[in-house]
């Protein structure tokens, strides 16, 4: 697990705005419990994202995390959420935009805008999941309008964070490991030698699949 990085902000009094998330596993209790528990925290292991609050568990089968940015929670996000594919499980998770009040410590409480934004954003995703042609969605987002953001710009991205997630939902494991190594910038030939596959045949895969495209777009999501 890997220790809080603080981000330097120009000044607080510009950029109170922190963006708080809560992830939840996808359908734990009707798998194995322990593969799927033991795919997270591998899965937590690897991100490295920077953030003011790593992600980490907190009860049952959530996690939470706290960032400075909207695209570092976009990244921490869909590293866990790829790295964990990989495996053969998922994850969703829901982002709060707000203010995040710390009321005590040792053990820190906190309360404010931005957990009862997560909060009801992972319950808007867990209902939209039963909805007919958003299966695949994972990832909401609660607090645009109420932190100064543009419609168009709530729209814009929650639209691409909903057609990413369902892009990678539609992605075998195999194929998932294939887009982790793009998200990295790893040469072909090595992505192809830690899934003991050819060269050519990873090509193929990132091709057929067109995941360059999808990495385009997760990045896009980063720089926010």
């Amino acid at each position: 697990m890997h220790n809080p990085k603080q981000i330097k902000r120009s000044s607080p009094a510009e950029a109170p705005t922190k963006y708080a998330v809560i992830g939840d596993l996808v359908q734990s209790r009707k798998g194995k419990r322990e593969q799927t528990q033991a795919a997270l925290m591998d899965g937590l292991e690897k991100v490295t994202t920077p953030s003011i609050e790593v992600f980490h568990p907190t009860v049952g089968d959530e996690i939470q995390g706290i960032f400075a940015s909207l695209g570092n929670a976009f990244q921490a996000l869909h590293f866990l959420r790829v790295q964990m594919r990989i495996l053969n499980t998922d994850i969703r998770f829901g982002i709060g935009i707000g203010e995040i009040k710390e009321i005590a410590q040792a053990p820190s409480i906190q309360d404010g805008s931005a957990w009862w934004n997560a909060r009801s954003a992972i319950e808007t995703v867990h209902e939209m999941q039963g909805t007919p042609g958003r299966a695949g969605v994972r990832t909401g987002i609660i607090g645009f309008e109420e932190n100064g953001f543009e419609t168009i710009t709530a729209t814009l991205v929650s639209a691409s964070a909903q057609l990413i997630d369902s892009q990678i939902s539609s992605l075998k494991p195999s194929t998932c490991g294939s887009l982790l190594g793009l998200l990295i910038g790893e040469p072909n030939y090595v992505t192809a030698e830690k899934l003991s596959i050819s060269a050519p045949a990873n090509s193929q895969r990132v091709n057929t699949n067109n995941l360059r495209p999808l990495a385009d777009a997760m990045r896009a999501l980063w720089e926010l």
